[in-house]
């Protein structure tokens, strides 16, 4: 099939331009809007930590990273085919090797804003359910909305976790390793 000029009419029947309709689109794209949000919701949650020193927001963040073991809804969504980066990652876990070297490159092939908003969700909902005080979603919100993000990784890492079956789920079940 030839490829339409964008000045014919489209074939979805509207009587427009193909440039000005079906198969353009407009605005922002997901991963723009994603950030958009991050930014937003770190804006909103900043001043809970306005009191906070710095050596107080990192033991905030030290508890944080804890959180995705005992929560899944705050693990990354693991791909069914594992790129490179985490097979590294899987291969050091089984080994029960230093994870120091390889979780920043499989960080980076899972990371991207739709994820930061999924975890960032899950903590609001967790919060919404007082299962997570203000200033855990404050710090897990801020840090998300950052360049690196130290809650992705940990998050990854606790994934990568229970799917191996080193780590048993919040419910105490240790899933068969793949």
């Amino acid at each position: 099939m030839a490829k339409l000029g964008r000045n014919e009419r489209c074939p979805c029947g509207s009587g427009r331009k193909v440039n000005r309709c079906c198969g353009q689109s407009r605005g922002p794209s997901a991963e723009d809007r994603a950030w958009l949000f991050l930014r937003d919701q770190a804006r909103k949650f900043a001043p809970v930590l306005r009191d906070y020193d710095e050596f107080e927001i990192a033991q905030l963040l030290d508890r944080v990273i804890e959180l995705p073991v005992r929560h899944l809804s705050l693990q990354v969504r693991l791909p069914a085919l594992w790129r490179p980066e985490l097979e590294r990652l899987r291969a050091v876990m089984v080994a029960g090797n230093d994870l120091v070297d390889v979780v920043e490159d499989a960080t980076a092939a899972i990371d991207g804003p739709l994820v930061r908003v999924s975890l960032a969700l899950a903590a609001g909902e967790l919060c919404q359910r007082d299962e997570l005080d203000v200033e855990s979603v404050a710090v897990i919100t801020v840090d998300l909305a950052r360049p690196t993000s130290v809650f992705v990784s940990a998050s990854l890492i606790a994934a990568t976790a229970v799917a191996l079956g080193r780590c048993p789920t919040p419910a105490g079940l240790v899933i068969a390793a793949r």
